[in-house]
């Protein structure tokens, strides 16, 4: 879990230090034994310290265009087995157009029913 929040706070604060403005990200989670709601509370103050605001959900609804254009990146971390063809298209949309995408520890083992998901990560 350490290198988890190492990782991340190292690339929010070479990010930060470069940024004016506010960067945000979504923090994807899900109510599994990862516990990913505690893990964005351990980071939410760090990284809003650094001018990162990141905001959490656990709703994969949030995989859409117009939820994903509020956002510069996307933290997952969750044990979600199955993603639907739009959900897919805007994550990888997402991603594509140049945005940041952040797949912690679990994330590895998501979405399985995706091809071009699984190549991702």
């Amino acid at each position: 879990m350490r290198r988890i929040a190492l990782v991340v706070l190292l690339v929010a604060a070479a990010y930060s230090a470069a940024q004016e403005t506010p960067l945000k990200v979504l923090f994807l989670g899900d109510k599994g034994h990862h516990q990913p709601a505690d893990r964005f509370r351990q980071l939410q103050p760090v990284m809003a310290r650094r001018g990162i605001d990141i905001s959490y959900t656990d709703q994969v609804s949030a995989l859409n265009p117009a939820t994903l254009a509020k956002y510069d990146g996307l933290i997952l971390y969750a044990n979600i087995d199955a993603i639907s063809p739009g959900q897919e298209s805007a994550l990888l949309e997402f991603v594509a157009g140049g945005k940041g995408f952040i797949p912690l520890h679990c994330a590895s083992y998501c979405f399985r029913n995706s091809e071009k998901f699984v190549s991702l990560v």
